[in-house]
């Protein structure tokens, strides 16, 4: 049974939306306990008191202020196919919309028609690598969060994702709740940068 995190949730003031990240993921319900995370008595002993209160009921409620909501869009980057039918296979029990594309060429151009805030991209690219991808992006006005997909996360490749700034790591097989969870919170907090906090116009809502 999922447990949603809204009124009694609390998270560390530090890194507080990328743990929030390794505890739940946003859905159209809320937050929702990630089957990985801590039971909430062990979760609420160690962390500071009240910190996420705020910070998830805004979410909430700026997130359900209005009905209109539109597709999330996710770019996938990987010249194997294999990638983006594993992704679409996951967004498709999602609101997201997928934009598949097997280069760093093809993946500029479809990020600035297309105005796309999160970005999934295999490590390894037919004109390049991630890090080629990132500082490309990172040459946009509204730059999108990048998060790496590979069968080797190893300690090193983790600490030049975070390093160089992109968001996050994810390893293969790709699970689920993992993905939906890193793309969300990686999703909000390109949102909270460039757009502003606002009411939310585009949310995640991920099934049950």
């Amino acid at each position: 049974m999922h447990v949603i995190f809204q009124r009694h949730a609390r998270i560390p003031a530090t890194n507080s939306m990328r743990q929030l990240g390794r505890l739940c993921y946003y859905t159209r319900s809320g937050w929702v306990k990630s089957p990985s995370a801590e039971e909430p008595a062990a979760l609420f002993a160690r962390v500071d008191m009240g910190i996420a209160t705020g910070v998830l009921r805004a979410y909430n409620q700026s997130a359900m202020r209005t009905a209109d909501y539109q597709p999330v869009k996710v770019l996938s980057i990987s010249p194997a196919e294999h990638d983006h039918t594993c992704l679409q296979h996951i967004l498709d029990h999602t609101s997201w919309r997928l934009w598949p594309t097997g280069s760093i060429a093809g993946a500029v151009e479809t990020v600035q028609r297309h105005h796309i805030p999160v970005v999934v991209t295999s490590e390894q690219l037919p004109d390049g690598n991630w890090k080629d991808l990132l500082r490309q992006l990172q040459c946009l006005p509204e730059p999108p969060e990048v998060i790496v997909i590979t069968a080797n996360a190893g300690d090193q490749l983790w600490s030049d994702v975070l390093r160089s700034g992109a968001y996050d790591v994810i390893p293969k097989p790709l699970n689920k709740s993992e993905v939906c969870r890193v793309v969300s919170l990686a999703w909000r907090q390109w949102h909270d940068q460039w757009i502003g906090k606002a009411p939310v116009r585009a949310t995640c809502k991920a099934s049950a």
